[in-house]
């Protein structure tokens, strides 16, 4: 959607694998050309693989806070993106 400025995946991996939802949202994001910045919390069943996946790909994380945490780092993630624009 053009009109998305970001991007929050909030994961919790019980009985779904963590690492199998990070490479399809990875395949995702380079097949489609995403270019909107992503911020991930994703915990569960294989989370430290997920995580290698979304670090190779530079997301911000959220790896053991609370998913509160993780949208304090997307508002920052904003912020940065917006000073960036008026500097």
């Amino acid at each position: 959607n053009k009109s998305t400025d970001y991007v929050f995946v909030n994961v919790f991996g019980g009985i779904n694998n963590c690492a199998d939802m990070a490479e399809g949202i990875a395949r995702a994001y380079t097949e489609l050309g995403i270019r909107k910045p992503v911020v991930v919390k994703s915990r569960g069943f294989n989370q430290e693989q997920g995580w290698s996946i979304y670090e190779k790909l530079g997301f911000p994380q959220t790896k053991y806070g609370t998913t509160d945490e993780a949208v304090q780092t997307l508002l920052k993630v904003k912020e940065a993106r917006q000073n960036e624009y008026i500097n």
